[in-house]
């Protein structure tokens, strides 16, 4: 998918089709927000023609009216593979009809000919292309976690790993193992898939002024895998470094194994990020159903 837009940089997107993610090609490479996208491009596809214009107004001017030369403030191409010239669809969206500001004058490639069209749709793909990013730390489901490796500068390195369908458990380097709680696995898969980063725009060679140029002294080092196939061991899901910058002490950055940009966080929420193996021992008294229970004594 590209998107040209009138005082904007040219956008192409690309959706994976195996994991159905979408990532950004240019401006930059970077991860997409997959969601947002997908429902944006649900509006375009609810989209209905409002009129149909005269077969003699075919063109639109630099302001987007009917009329040559044919100049369009927006236009995305729906391309069927990377080779950017196999079209599949195409629109061409322009200025709006005098007094009806909620439209806009749009053309496809097929059918032929100059149509009205809401222009609501339409706003978010003249947006800049930092609208399209990924702001998300994690950007996939937490079922399919299958384990998660801890490691990072001075921290004793531990494994939790999913056990089937039921809970998580706690393999730590001392060799002491535990069934974790359930609520803060919880919590801490909630914050892997919902930390809001800042997503750095330019790519960075020299990552020791974050603390990000040594995995092995990095502030906190998570490596996550999926789920295991049967039969086979867990795939790399992210490979996600924490490091302290030298000059903001209140930002933590991060970098993924799939990034050339440094991102950062907020220090309250790389809190929520477990460091240690302890911090995850079952905090329940006891585990049992209440229909286990068919009487009780109090002394």
């Amino acid at each position: 998918l590209q998107v040209h837009s009138t005082n904007v940089e040219l956008m192409s997107l690309e959706v994976d089709p195996a994991s159905l993610l979408w990532r950004m090609t240019k401006p930059i490479e970077a991860r997409a927000d997959t969601a947002r996208i997908n429902e944006w491009l649900g509006q375009l596809q609810a989209l209905r023609v409002q009129s149909f214009l005269p077969d003699n107004a075919q063109e639109m001017d630099a302001s987007g009216v009917p009329g040559p030369p044919a100049t369009q403030q927006l236009v995305l191409t729906f391309l069927r593979d990377s080779s950017e010239t196999n079209k599949a669809l195409e629109l061409q969206a322009g200025g709006s009809p005098a007094g009806q500001t909620n439209l806009a004058y749009a053309r496809r490639l097929q059918p032929a000919g100059l149509i009205e069209i809401d222009k609501a749709p339409l706003l978010p793909w003249a947006g800049n292309y930092t609208n399209f990013l990924d702001r998300h730390l994690l950007s996939v489901s937490p079922g399919l976690i299958g384990s998660i490796e801890v490691s990072g500068a001075g921290l004793a390195k531990f494994t939790v790993q999913k056990t089937g369908d039921g809970p998580w458990r706690v393999i730590s380097a001392n060799g002491e193992t535990f069934l974790a709680d359930e609520l803060l696995m919880k919590e801490w898969l909630s914050a892997l898939t919902n930390i809001q980063v800042v997503p750095g725009l330019s790519p960075v060679a020299d990552k020791s002024p974050y603390g990000l140029d040594n995995p092995a002294g990095a502030l906190l080092h998570y490596q996550l895998f999926y789920v295991r196939p049967a039969g086979q061991t867990n795939p790399l899901m992210a490979d996600l470094l924490f490091g302290l910058g030298t000059n903001q002490p209140a930002r933590i950055f991060e970098m993924g194994n799939d990034e050339k940009y440094v991102n950062s966080i907020d220090l309250q929420q790389f809190d929520r990020l477990p460091n240690a193996w302890w911090e995850l021992r079952d905090r329940a008294i006891w585990h049992f159903q209440s229909n286990e229970v068919d009487r009780k004594s109090v002394v």
